[in-house]
């Protein structure tokens, strides 16, 4: 086990780096990033393999991480340093389990957190490693690391790293005979949000027909690739066991326009998480979400259903809430709300998407026209539903890109973003 806690400065700063670049050099290490702002840890929740790096930077306030065994009796291993201000500290986790931490003088307001430590590539699928070198014009920089996979368009992994000039990130979840997008970019320009190139450095890599661990070589270039990197939102719900095989309903909605960023519906397990991606870097939401407690199919207010309404204000980046069952219902239909109720609402997935994208509406639609509009306003696809509540688009031949699926009902418009990988 090993632990540093530093001040900024010039040569604490060095001191750091030659021990981070030292430890992934020996030791295959990852290393991950929390920010220290304001009575919040960002991320709060983290899922890491024993032996990686978890580095926590105070940038707001007088804080300081205490996850020790004497606070903690259930922690694995015991780490943490002092309040105070302006510091970097780091953890080395040796050992598999779950591992809480709190900020002290801001516990009581609900800054807290959990890094779950996992046995090295302990999940029965592969591991890709990715050698970076050349990357010397990023060096302190951030790297945002994405896995895709190219026939769902779903993420297997995602990870936040410090460029060295000379470095490694590994993640797992590659699985046999399945092909994948690398999506990375490089902070360039330091302002903690994705912005296609040339200003941040973008980039975008392919993996195909797994057959076990893999090693992909990446030396910088200036070959950029606009991979339309969006924030990640993880609802993590425990404690559902009242509501376990029922529905759950959620949307993330924008408060500055009302406009509906994600819709979904899932089967509540006691302990599950929803995640949904394109929050934006500065914005607020509310995140809605009722259990139909009493199956009718639709929502009724509580006590009959049990809603609540969760609050994201000013997103640093990728976000975790967590959500622990209780009883402190909102009527989220009845509350003065941003989100207007629109023609019958559909579910669209997966997106991002690579071939095939399936809109799922909650109730049988006849002739409803959905249109694939590009960014520059051009129609690129139209098509006229029959009564179904399902219908499949083939995006196989579109460009990659951001896409606006427009769902037409006689007067009634509803429009969702489409990621197209």
């Amino acid at each position: 086990m090993k632990t540093n806690f530093t001040l900024h400065g010039k040569l604490s700063g060095l001191l750091v780096v030659l021990v981070l670049i030292s430890a992934a050099v020996s030791n295959a290490q990852t290393t991950h990033v929390v920010q220290v702002t304001s009575n919040v840890f960002t991320p709060s929740e983290l899922t890491i393999n024993v032996g990686d790096v978890v580095e926590w930077r105070n940038t707001d306030g007088s804080h300081n991480v205490n996850g020790t065994t004497s606070t903690y009796p259930d922690n694995p291993e015991s780490f943490g340093n002092s309040v105070g201000t302006g510091w970097t500290f780091s953890h080395t986790f040796t050992t598999a389990g779950t591992n809480n931490y709190q900020c002290d003088p801001h516990a009581g307001q609900g800054m807290r957190g959990t890094i779950v430590v996992q046995p090295a590539n302990n999940t029965g699928k592969h591991m890709l490693t990715v050698q970076f070198s050349g990357m010397n014009p990023h060096v302190g920089q951030m790297l945002y690391l994405s896995v895709v996979e190219k026939d769902s368009g779903k993420e297997v992994a995602r990870t936040t790293e410090t460029i060295n000039a000379e470095f490694q990130v590994q993640v797992s979840g590659l699985e046999t005979d399945h092909s994948y997008f690398v999506n990375f970019f490089a902070d360039h320009n330091g302002n903690g949000t994705y912005d296609a190139p040339p200003t941040d450095h973008a980039y975008q890599m392919e993996l195909n027909n797994v057959t076990g661990d893999a090693t992909l070589n990446f030396a910088h270039n200036t070959n950029f690739t606009d991979i339309m990197w969006q924030n990640k939102l993880t609802v993590q719900f425990s404690g559902m066991n009242p509501h376990e095989g029922q529905s759950l309903h959620l949307w993330v909605i924008d408060k500055s326009d009302g406009t509906e960023l994600y819709k979904t519906e899932v089967t509540v397990e006691a302990d599950f998480e929803i995640v949904a991606y394109g929050i934006e870097t500065g914005q607020s939401y509310t995140i809605d979400f009722y259990a139909d407690h009493n199956s009718s199919g639709s929502y009724d207010a509580p006590p009959t259903d049990h809603a609540w309404r969760l609050e994201l204000n000013e997103v640093l980046g990728d976000t975790i809430l967590n959500f622990s069952h209780n009883t402190n219902f909102t009527d989220i239909f009845n509350v003065t709300s941003v989100r207007e109720q629109q023609l019958s609402s559909f579910i669209l997935y997966p997106n991002p998407a690579s071939d095939r994208v399936t809109l799922e509406f909650q109730e049988f639609i006849t002739n409803v026209e959905v249109r694939m509009i590009d960014i520059s306003g051009k129609t690129r696809s139209v098509r006229q539903t029959n009564r179904s509540n399902r219908t499949e688009l083939d995006i196989s031949d579109l460009p990659q890109g951001l896409y606006f699926v427009h769902v037409q009902d006689g007067d009634e418009l509803q429009i969702r973003k489409l990621i197209k990988r």
